[in-house]
């Protein structure tokens, strides 16, 4: 138990902000790309250099070092995530969801129309 909540309301709780999350940030540049997983990106960016490496086009540069930029961002997060984790233990959960509201409640604003 983590103050007034269980962990598995802190995880359902987190789940449905990370659903929100999921629908609220889509595209980086333009780009699109998955805000909580990193495979799909990881795919973008092996389709994008593959293609600067056959079309020679600034562009395909552009959009690579985009993906490689958010993929780099993800790992970060990761990296602090595990060293956060190693000294609040169970209260992780508590503040990947106190994180993710104010995410939302910030950037989720930016969204164009």
């Amino acid at each position: 138990m983590i103050g007034v909540l269980h962990q598995s309301e802190l995880i359902l709780l987190l789940s449905f902000l990370i659903s929100i999350q999921a629908d609220t940030f889509t595209k980086v540049k333009g780009l699109p790309y998955t805000s909580i997983m990193t495979t799909g990106n990881i795919k973008n960016l092996g389709t994008h250099f593959a293609y600067l490496m056959m079309h020679k086009k600034k562009q395909h540069l552009q959009n690579s070092s985009v993906y490689l930029m958010i993929i780099f961002g993800f790992l970060f997060g990761a990296f602090l995530s595990y060293h956060i984790g190693t000294h609040l233990h169970i209260g992780t959960l508590l503040a990947s969801v106190i994180i993710t509201e104010i995410k939302i409640a910030f950037f989720g604003r930016l969204k164009p129309k």
